[in-house]
């Protein structure tokens, strides 16, 4: 009994390892996301979240005003050291024309992040003023600008839901 208890759990743990994975992100494969797949030739770099939203909350003073937030990992590459890549800029587009340019607030997570990875939160660190523009009911698309000591990068994702906070 002992016997077969052994070679049950060690056939466990083999089918746990089997099949998980860790995918390394390829340049030319699409980087998965909340909302779509997206692609990134520059940057080996995965996108978990990225909310964007007006606040409408009522108020004597109250203005809508514009929100972005998410989270991404960056994956070491042999094209860039990981600590040399930061994110500079986050363009905000609706109907190609350019609504914010917004240097974010960023925080590593020291948590999740490895010696291989470095996963960042980001937002935008003031409420930005509800653009005249932006046409709440339609989604945004934002170009993430990294700079690293010698090159600029981009990476974008479309289509990103803009929600309403009453």
């Amino acid at each position: 009994m002992i016997q077969k208890t052994k070679y049950l759990l060690i056939f466990a743990i083999l089918l746990l390892v089997a099949c998980s994975s860790e995918e390394k992100l390829n340049k030319e494969k699409p980087v998965e996301t909340d909302n779509e797949a997206s692609y990134s030739t520059e940057l080996n770099i995965k996108f978990h979240k990225v909310y964007s939203w007006v606040n409408l909350m009522p108020g004597p003073k109250a203005k809508p005003r514009f929100h972005i937030t998410g989270e991404y990992e960056l994956f070491e590459s042999p094209d860039y050291k990981i600590d040399e890549i930061k994110l500079g800029h986050i363009n905000i587009l609706q109907n190609d024309s350019l609504i914010y340019n917004i240097t974010p607030e960023v925080r590593i997570n020291e948590k999740l992040s490895t010696d291989s990875t470095k996963y960042v939160i980001f937002s935008n660190p003031t409420e930005l003023p509800a653009h005249p523009l932006l046409d709440r009911k339609k989604s945004v698309d934002a170009e993430f600008i990294f700079y690293s000591v010698s090159d600029t990068m981009q990476h974008s994702i479309n289509d990103i839901t803009i929600e309403e906070a009453h």
